[in-house]
């Protein structure tokens, strides 16, 4: 039975026709009662597409939320897209202002917030920060006016210093590790990936974990590695490195560069970027 056709209706006749282009996408043939017209069909590749259908987009992870904290008295600042809301002495009071445009400085950036009650300007540099109390390290110095009263803290994502880096460990447990390969094999290596997975080496095996940064410290694990015989005393440092890492209980990075790895009975993993 021949369906019919209603006017200016399109219907597909199914031929593509492939477009150049640096993803997937083609041109399907659609017939009406008047004649036929073209329309583009484009076929996204799967990562866009799940990124698509999930909601979300790359952009949206530069709108993200940023987050400061300070001590004595605690105090802490969020910058959302459309306000900043001040948290002062350890809960007691709240301020909330329209977000204004940033400024952009040398190092840093700066935002500066009036309204009838309050005058709110926050300071960020772009270096690392090391929290009073935890020692946490995070990657802005950040300094808060309100009122004409100065507080002053850190900022930032504190994984964001561990990631897409590749870090060379130069002591564990207290024992320094050759740079160069030898009959200790080579030094071990810490690679934290964006998606909060670790690996490595142990200088003989690979490992791999996963791993998350809180306001609370560092932590890793489980951890696996694979089965490779090594040498009695490059086994007895793998093992050492191995439960450093699996009871790490927080980090920190003393100089540009280093990274220091504390586990859970304070032995440590020092390391250096590469």
């Amino acid at each position: 039975m021949r369906r019919r056709m209603t006017p200016g209706i399109p219907h597909p006749i199914g031929v593509t026709t492939p477009l150049s282009g640096s993803f997937a996408a083609g041109v399907k043939i659609w017939r009406t009662a008047s004649g036929a017209s073209m329309m583009p069909r484009v076929i996204l590749l799967p990562a866009i597409a799940a990124t698509l259908l999930s909601g979300t987009c790359p952009a949206a992870a530069a709108d993200s939320a940023y987050a400061a904290r300070g001590n004595e008295p605690g105090w802490s600042l969020e910058i959302a897209q459309d306000r900043i809301t001040l948290v002062t002495d350890y809960g007691a009071a709240r301020i909330t202002v329209p977000r204004p445009a940033e400024q952009t400085v040398p190092g840093g950036r700066r935002y500066d917030a009036a309204t009838e009650a309050h005058r709110l300007r926050v300071a960020i540099d772009a270096r690392t920060c090391a929290d009073t109390m935890s020692g946490m390290p995070y990657p802005d110095h950040v300094t808060v006016t309100i009122d004409g009263r100065n507080l002053t803290g850190c900022g930032g994502d504190p994984a964001t210093l561990l990631q897409g880096r590749r870090w060379s460990v130069r002591e564990v447990a207290g024992s320094a590790i050759p740079r160069s390969a030898g009959a200790d094999g080579s030094p071990p290596t810490l690679v934290f990936a964006l998606d909060g997975r670790l690996s490595g080496t142990t200088g003989c095996n690979a490992y791999r974990a996963a791993f998350a940064v809180t306001g609370e410290g560092l932590s890793i694990g489980p951890v696996v590695t694979t089965r490779r015989a090594c040498p009695p005393g490059l086994l007895q440092r793998e093992a050492a490195f191995l439960k450093i890492l699996g009871t790490a209980a927080r980090h920190e990075m003393p100089d540009d560069g280093m990274l220091v790895v504390h586990g859970a009975d304070g032995r440590t993993i020092v390391a250096a970027q590469e």
